[in-house]
């Protein structure tokens, strides 16, 4: 297999660049309105259902436009809360005894993704303020923040498969994956909250195109002189003569084409479109059929700590 560097320009459009600030966001919004989705089709369009469907709807209409996006989030504990007071309004009214362990983890599922979105919220908002600042992560903090979403992702397989960081606790079925990082700064990172999105995006594509049992291995480093970021799988790969252009907007290689998934189909073109815009370099290393690395540095010098 041969590494070979992306170099090639992107040709975005204003609303593009929106959802590609916005795509994480966006796959959660898609589980969220899967779930929802799921139980108006269990119970029937009772109107509960079809409202917090609509409210989720609304969020995911306007992601493309920053002053609704500025405003949704910013009223997202509020949304939350009109979500699940509209689920238990439907489930009232269908009749659903929601102390049912089935019905009890649905609403914990959609729960726990209304939760990452509260915090995905913050983290935006205060993103925007500030978009080209390096902040201070702590290490152990940030990583808990990609079990959060890892564990997410989980629960939304419905048992089909989970996610172990843990080779001791690996059944068959289950993605394992190596999860490091590491900072010149001992506990703490310092890098752009929104490469924490770069990161997360790649890992979750790796699952995606991976087939379950398959080992996902990613890293993270500051080595004083440059940010590091590495994702490695044993899925599906790309084809050969399309490597370079799955960075393109809503590109994906032809081999992955059958694969339904829950995101916006540009998570390498947000990947690359960040690196680039601060003055770094990725590299892509594929090969059909066994897998793909992910590689992307980015200079630290100059960074601010402030």
């Amino acid at each position: 297999m041969k590494e070979i560097e992306i170099t090639l320009p992107l040709n975005l459009s204003d609303k593009e660049k929106g959802l590609l600030d916005m795509h994480s966001f966006l796959n959660l919004m898609n589980i969220l309105m899967g779930e929802i989705s799921i139980m108006e089709l269990s119970f029937g369009s009772q109107p509960g259902f079809s409202a917090a469907l609509a409210i989720a709807s609304k969020i995911k209409e306007d992601l493309d436009d920053i002053d609704k996006v500025k405003l949704h989030l910013g009223q997202m504990k509020k949304l939350k809360k009109s979500i699940l007071n509209a689920l238990y309004e439907g489930f009232g009214l269908a009749g659903v005894d929601t102390s049912d362990p089935e019905i009890k983890q649905s609403i914990n599922n959609i729960i726990s993704v209304l939760n990452i979105l509260e915090v995905r919220s913050h983290e935006i908002l205060a993103r925007f303020q500030e978009p080209d600042k390096w902040v201070e992560h702590n290490i152990s903090k940030l990583k808990q923040k990609y079990v959060d979403v890892f564990a997410a992702i989980e629960k939304n397989s419905k048992g089909r498969y989970f996610i172990v960081y843990n080779i001791a606790s690996k059944s068959p079925n289950d993605y394992i994956v190596d999860l490091n990082i590491d900072s010149v700064d001992g506990d703490k990172i310092f890098m752009p909250p929104v490469l924490q999105d770069v990161l997360r995006d790649i890992v979750a594509n790796a699952r995606k195109y991976s087939n379950p049992g398959g080992r996902i291995s990613a890293g993270l480093l500051d080595d004083s002189e440059y940010l590091k970021i590495v994702v490695k799988d044993e899925g599906r790969g790309i084809p050969a003569d399309q490597v370079t252009d799955v960075v393109n907007y809503g590109k994906r290689g032809s081999n992955v084409e059958d694969k339904v998934t829950m995101g916006g189909g540009f998570g390498l073109t947000k990947a690359y479109f960040i690196t680039k815009q601060f003055g770094g370099k990725m590299w892509i290393t594929s090969d059909e059929g066994k897998g793909t690395t992910i590689r992307i540095q980015i200079p630290v010098v100059g960074r601010r700590k402030d």
